[in-house]
């Protein structure tokens, strides 16, 4: 499987804490958004598998100015000499905004994420981290497009080296 309970236990969880702890703050912002990015496979998947483009959805709560908290779900599909591989990424971070300059916004981002693999009707899912940065232009009040990098760390047993970026 791909590990999809998981996910939505820890997005459940999360989603509890910010709305029925008695310490629970007000949410400035609820945001959805699109993710289109280039994924470089790094380690023994880098020459097994080619890097691609990868596709998803991000789901924000804008917590206050200065920090997001924000799920993110990616797909990219990684071409190889005898067969393909899926990999699906689902991240919860927590983005901080460090700065702003005219019509640019920068934040740092970083958190735990929930990665599955699939090739050959084998599929196997890792817990790993991601840490990052990124720059949005803030187009109007509704609508900011931005380009960020992210580095992801996956934690296994196996020698294979998970590990890969994310723009």
């Amino acid at each position: 499987g791909t590990g999809t309970g998981v996910e939505g236990g820890v997005a459940f969880t999360v989603a509890a804490f910010l709305s029925f702890s008695p310490n629970a703050f007000a949410i400035d912002a609820f945001y959805l958004g699109g993710r289109v990015g280039h994924v470089a496979l790094s380690g023994g998947l880098h020459s097994s598998y080619s890097n691609t483009i990868g596709f998803g959805v991000d789901l924000g709560l804008q917590v206050n100015s200065g920090l997001d908290v924000l799920f993110q779900s990616q797909f990219s599909p990684h071409s190889g000499p005898t067969e393909s591989l899926k990999l699906f990424a689902n991240t919860l971070d927590a983005n901080l905004h460090i700065g702003q300059a005219n019509d640019f916004d920068f934040t740092l981002q970083a958190g735990p994420g929930f990665y599955s693999f699939s090739a050959s009707g084998l599929s196997e899912t890792r817990f790993g981290l991601n840490f990052g940065a990124g720059a949005d232009i803030v187009v109007d009040e509704n609508l900011r497009v931005g380009l960020d990098w992210r580095y992801h760390i996956l934690f296994g047993t196996s020698s294979t080296d998970y590990n890969f970026w994310s723009t």
